[in-house]
């Protein structure tokens, strides 16, 4: 039976296949290819994953391949959670930085907070190319996968919230009658991610501006593309699993 190390090295090989560029890829395909397709966009997940199950234990304890796959997804899930931990706590020291620090201190607490952000965002749209780039996508766990691309929703709403606070918003340059609040921010960007667009507060500098078409695309593409797919199979698969079954035939007797 595979052991956790072998099963994370052939999610590598399946990960390196799908990226794979051939001469009957399209050019916009192979460049998203050559662009999501990078070793480094994958090495913080699988590196938390091993240090996890290695600290655990687990990749000597699981011995038969229900257990040792089970145990990486608990150890990936774990991951998309401290994810979402440290994209909090970076929003929350950009905007403690641009309301109480200022400076140059607080330009590089800003500065901070926003790369690990836009990282976060890089990696997520890494991994969605590669489970939507291939010609059928069908998760093994339909319900799983609807979940995770809520919670990666969730989790670049946030991000864009900490590219927003580094794009002045605590600073004017989101307009708004009132003095932004702490929370304003992480609205604005659902607000604009989401597509709603009520108009309390609107980029008047060409960088908020720039956020706020990319947050909109990428968030198109989620609800029209990610979560649909998601859902769709979800639905597929209880339809199918709802739908009466046939009768056995009884055989007559000729007698």
């Amino acid at each position: 039976m595979p052991s956790p190390r072998e099963i994370l090295a052939k999610k590598d090989d399946e990960w390196r296949e799908r990226f794979a560029c051939t001469s009957r890829t399209g050019l916009i395909v192979s460049a998203i290819k050559r662009v999501f397709g990078r070793s480094f966009w994958r090495r913080p997940c699988m590196l938390f994953v091993r240090v996890l199950l290695r600290c655990r234990g687990t990749l000597e304890k699981a011995c038969h391949e229900e257990d040792a796959d089970a145990a990486v997804r608990r150890a990936l899930d774990a991951y998309i959670v401290f994810c979402m931990v440290v994209l909090a706590c970076a929003y929350g020291l950009a905007a403690f930085a641009a309301t109480k620090v200022g400076g140059i201190f607080g330009s590089v607490l800003i500065f901070a907070a926003t790369f690990v952000s836009g990282f976060r965002i890089l990696e997520i749209l890494s991994v969605m190319a590669e489970l939507h780039l291939v010609p059928v996508y069908e998760p093994r766990d339909s319900v799983r996968a609807l979940v995770d691309a809520l919670w990666n929703f969730v989790e670049i709403g946030l991000a864009f919230a900490t590219m927003h606070v580094a794009a002045g918003f605590f600073a004017g340059n989101y307009g708004g009658d009132e003095t932004p609040t702490a929370f304003a921010p992480v609205y604005f960007s659902f607000v604009a991610m989401t597509t709603v667009g009520f108009g309390d507060y609107s980029p008047t500098r060409v960088f908020g501006q720039m956020l706020v078409v990319a947050e909109m695309l990428i968030g198109l593409v989620i609800l029209v593309v990610v979560i649909q797919r998601a859902v769709a199979t979800t639905l597929t698969r209880q339809s199918a699993n709802e739908a009466p079954r046939p009768e056995p035939q009884r055989l007559q007797d000729s007698s």
